[in-house]
């Protein structure tokens, strides 16, 4: 793969290039893949014979009723749900026919953006592990 993660004047022309697919003044996470990054042609619904870049809504850790109605998929389940509700339908089809490494540096790259549980943000997450205090169990009377 090229790319996991574009930057700079790559980026900007990869926003452009989607800008289309997405909400003005959309947070996207941008990244460009090589012909040999997608899967056997006999699986895929496109053909990549130059590579292909890809433009999806920069990932975001989910308010917690959505991570409660969600609660019977496991966590990678959650996290590749929300990888689909993130991305345009021609996105996810270029996603979807990358090979099995290439996919996984982009979901790596993608989820990476945000260190936080899934329905705790950033902050809260970094606040809740500086403010605990040890439990009765582990105090002496």
């Amino acid at each position: 793969m090229s790319e996991a993660k574009l930057d700079g004047a790559e980026r900007d022309v990869v926003v452009k290039e989607w800008a289309d697919d997405y909400p003005e003044g959309a947070e996207l996470f941008c990244s460009r893949f090589d012909s040999g990054d997608f899967a056997d042609p006999r699986y895929t619904v496109g053909e990549y014979p130059d590579g292909a870049s890809v433009a999806v809504l920069a990932f975001a850790a989910p308010p917690p009723g959505w991570v409660l109605r969600n609660l019977h998929l496991s966590e990678d389940e959650r996290s590749k749900l929300l990888l689909v509700q993130s991305s345009s339908a021609k996105a996810l089809d270029i996603i979807l026919d990358l090979d099995r490494d290439p996919f996984q540096d982009f979901f790596n790259a993608w989820t990476a953006e945000v260190s936080a549980s899934p329905g705790k943000s950033p902050r809260s997450s970094k606040r809740s592990a500086s403010t605990k205090t040890p439990s009765a169990e582990t105090s002496s009377p």
